[in-house]
């Protein structure tokens, strides 16, 4: 008859192998990254292949915050007199404003970040210069310099000149204005680099182009427009209800 010490070691074992096996199970049940293997298979293969699914997706483009900082400066000339002048900053949405009578001018309700600020007079700009707002920031001077020109002749694809055509300068400082009966605009005050130029009209496709221009005298630009469509639809916000007065870029 085996003795109570004996009996007690072999249950000891059998409990031990018992829980080692246990383990090995629960073990080999888990995913690497430690999740519960679950026993039921997925057949991807199988799955019905439905109507391609109409997707509502919401646009937003969010206004800056209301913030405390102001962003204070003026507008001169090469004199250092000065100027009465268009100021624009890249605020979202951009804001704009025309100087007091001693060139001055002043945005609040900033945030702290980096703003980009340019100004227009006649055919004279400054900047655009790149300014980080802080409580410290101190008042900007934009001393305005003579630019060059942009000229525009918009025709249609049987080249006959469109009059009446909207043509806009899509820069910092955009400008829009329209064609004379020969089809021409001209946009002056633009400095040199890189701008994109819009052209539309009633019954016509718009067009856009890249052009680079000098700083000083004129760069020429020639816009085709085919003919156009009408097109038509309805905004919706995501439960389908139309919204009022959205605007509608082409």
């Amino acid at each position: 008859m085996e003795s109570p010490t004996h009996v007690a070691r072999k249950y000891l074992v059998v409990a031990v192998v018992v829980i080692v096996v246990v383990a090995a199970i629960w073990l080999t049940r888990r995913s690497p990254d430690g999740a519960a293997i679950t026993s039921r298979t997925v057949a991807i293969d199988a799955a019905p292949v439905g109507e391609p699914e109409t997707i509502r997706t919401t646009i937003r483009s969010d206004d800056d915050p209301v913030g405390t900082l102001r962003l204070e400066g003026q507008v001169i000339d090469a004199d250092d007199e000065p100027v009465k002048a268009l100021v624009v900053i890249d605020s979202n949405p951009p804001r704009e404003l025309a100087t007091e009578s001693d060139g001055s001018f002043v945005f609040d309700q900033l945030t702290p970040r980096t703003y980009r600020v340019a100004a227009r007079a006649g055919d004279a700009i400054a900047g655009p210069v790149a300014i980080r707002l802080t409580p410290r920031t101190e008042p900007v001077i934009l001393r305005v310099r003579k630019a060059g020109r942009i000229a525009v002749r918009v025709t249609s694809d049987r080249g006959e000149p469109i009059r009446d055509a909207t043509v806009e300068l899509r820069d910092q400082l955009a400008i829009a204005t329209t064609t004379d009966g020969e089809g021409r605009a001209l946009f002056e005050g633009v400095a040199g680099g890189w701008h994109v130029i819009k052209a539309s009209a009633a019954r016509h496709a718009s067009a856009y182009v890249e052009i680079a221009s000098v700083t000083d005298g004129e760069t020429k630009v020639e816009i085709t427009l085919g003919a156009g469509v009408t097109v038509s639809g309805t905004v919706v916000d995501p439960a389908g209800a139309p919204i009022a007065n959205a605007r509608v870029l082409p």
